[in-house]
């Protein structure tokens, strides 16, 4: 008959009771695989995830992947998301002396997280750039940051870096690749210093320096 096995997915496996693995999954994104022997049975990739929610197919076992209520042992439920055309792009930072150039997604919903799958992150042509990996969803009033690296090689990495030097325009397209939900044009950067929405999400624009800003998946002040 039907059932439901609970797996802790733990570098600890020694607890009583209690069915383990001897890994943790990452928040920003990775691939899960399930392996009968050799025989790969079944698999998930996901982006960056939403803390207490979980990844999960509703119907059980046979459906789609949706953000969904926490439910170990009993069956799935999805939650209601909004609409994705509601996101912004953020803050971006174009120089940064102890890392990669990054930018920032904020969703001003109150009550309701965004799946971002399949969204465009762009500063060039949006039908050659990757989409955002499936799975990846945006909190309530939340700040999801994407590093710059000029390789699409993890889900929270994109495949472009940022101009200091000269600037340009960063934009956001829905997952037809056609619709402009959001883009933020930008003149030459100093190092260290990002430029941003004030209030966040908001069509005012400032340079935040580290002495006067909080870092970044935090507000703009």
């Amino acid at each position: 008959g039907q059932g439901f096995l609970v797996i802790w997915l733990d570098s600890k496996t020694n607890y009583i009771d209690i069915v383990s693995t001897n890994f943790a999954l990452n928040d920003k994104g990775e691939q899960v695989f399930l392996y009968n022997g050799s025989v790969q049975q079944d698999s998930v990739s996901f982006g960056p995830q939403i803390k207490n929610y979980g990844l999960c197919r509703v119907p059980d076992g046979t459906g789609s992947w949706f953000l969904g209520a926490q439910s170990p042992g009993s069956s799935n439920t999805a939650v209601v998301l909004g609409l994705p055309t509601e996101v912004r792009i953020n803050e971006l930072l174009a120089t940064n002396s102890v890392g990669s150039d990054w930018l920032e997604l904020f969703n001003p919903y109150t009550n309701f997280p965004v799946d971002l799958s399949g969204m465009i992150l762009t500063d060039t042509d949006p039908a050659d750039a990757p989409g955002i990996v499936s799975n990846t969803f945006l909190g309530t009033g939340g700040f999801l940051r994407f590093w710059c690296t000029g390789k699409n090689n993890a889900p929270n990495n994109l495949d472009f870096k940022l101009s200091s030097t000269s600037g340009e325009t960063v934009s956001l397209y829905a997952t037809n690749r056609v619709d402009l939900i959001d883009s933020i044009t930008f003149g030459p950067q100093d190092g260290d210093i990002s430029y941003g929405r004030l209030p966040d999400g908001g069509t005012n624009f400032f340079f935040f320096s580290p002495a006067n800003r909080l870092s970044p998946g935090a507000p703009n002040e």
